[in-house]
Parts: C-alpha cells; structure tokens; sequence
C-alpha cells in the first residue's frame, strides 16, 4: 500500500486516499495524507453537528412547569421533532464510523514513523472506558441524589456520596490518563516518515 507517492499539497487527492482505505489498519500513511484525511473527517462531524444543534434549536419547552427529573426527561423525548432524532441516530452511528476509521488512519501513521500502534489502541480504548463510564453515572444520577438524600443516618450519606465521588474520582484518572496518552501519540503522528522501508510497508519519497 501507499506505492504510489501523492503531492503534499493535494488536498483531494489525499482525501481520496484516506476513504479509499476507510478501514484499513496495515500499511502507512504519509504526514499529508493523515492530516487532510483528519481535517476532511473534522468538517464531516461539523457538519452533522451543527444540523443537529439547529433541529434541537426547535425545541420549546418550560422545564420550570415540571416538577420532577422523569417529567422532564418524558416531555422532552415526547416533544423531540423527528429531524433531530433522525440526525442524533445518525450521528451516532456516523461518530462511531468515523472514530474508527481514523483510528485506522493514525495507525497506518504511527507505522509510517516507524512505531508499533499499540498507544493507539490503549488510547481509543481509554476514552472509550472514560465515556461509557461518565454516560453511566449522567443517567444513574437522577436516580441516586434522590437515595442519597433519603439515607436517615448521616454516616449512611457520607458512604453513598464518597462512592460517588471515588467513581468520579475514577474517571478523572482514566482521563489524564488518556490525555497523556493521546499527547504521546499526537507526538508521534507529527514525526515525518521513516525514510526507509520498514516491517509495515515500503518508503514512498
């Protein structure tokens, strides 16, 4: 792969390139072909989310009429305009599409500089515990302040919020953890080509 060097400067072209192997984990990727790849992939999501941000400008609710969390979360689902459902699904799926697609694309990079992909990897699957995890404790926590607040003995109060606060405090690690890791990488990604043919694919000057 990459056999056939492409102008630095060629914005389409190496575009092409990168949906051309939308998927693919082996091989190399030249600085260029990385970088316009990665800004083409930005002003998709742009996109999708700026459609997204003016659908659910439609929305007209007074949340001060409402008195409880579960009111509030049924009288928005059941007022949301089927544009905006249409297009959260959409960026959805298209988010977890182009995430991985770019995790290929920074693969093939670190194997152009010459380094094992693994911190990629260990990366995608940091953010990944980071966002599920904090996802989690968004949707648990109507639930739990609630429970929190009805412990009779103080002790018991002081137990549920230091969990809860060891679980952010979890989070938190997981992603400077992350941020690190991502910092490394990003280290790595700007570091020109190895200039020789390597273990993942051969030199394109």
């Amino acid at each position: 792969m990459n056999a056939n060097p492409i102008p630095a400067s060629d914005f389409i072209a190496n575009v092409k390139y990168g949906f051309k192997h939308f998927l693919t984990f082996r091989g190399r990727s030249t600085r260029p072909q990385f970088w316009w790849y990665f800004l083409a992939l930005c002003i998709i999501d742009t996109v999708f989310k700026t459609i997204g941000n003016l659908c659910a400008g439609t929305i007209d609710i007074d949340l001060k009429e409402l008195d409880t969390t579960t009111d509030i979360l049924q009288t928005l689902w059941s007022q949301l305009p089927l544009g905006l459902i249409i297009i959260t699904i959409a960026q959805l799926v298209i988010g977890i599409i182009l995430s991985i697609s770019l995790l290929a694309a920074t693969v093939r990079r670190l194997h152009d500089a010459g380094h094992s992909a693994s911190l990629a990897y260990i990366n995608m699957i940091l953010y990944i515990i980071m966002y599920a995890g904090f996802f989690a404790m968004l949707l648990s926590l109507y639930k739990i302040l609630p429970v929190i607040a009805s412990y009779p003995q103080q002790g018991q109060e002081s137990s549920a919020i230091a969990f809860f606060a060891g679980c952010c405090a979890g989070l938190a690690l997981i992603g400077a953890a992350a941020l690190i890791l991502s910092i490394i990488v990003l280290v790595f990604l700007l570091k020109p080509s190895e200039p020789r043919d390597n273990r993942y694919g051969p030199f394109v000057n």
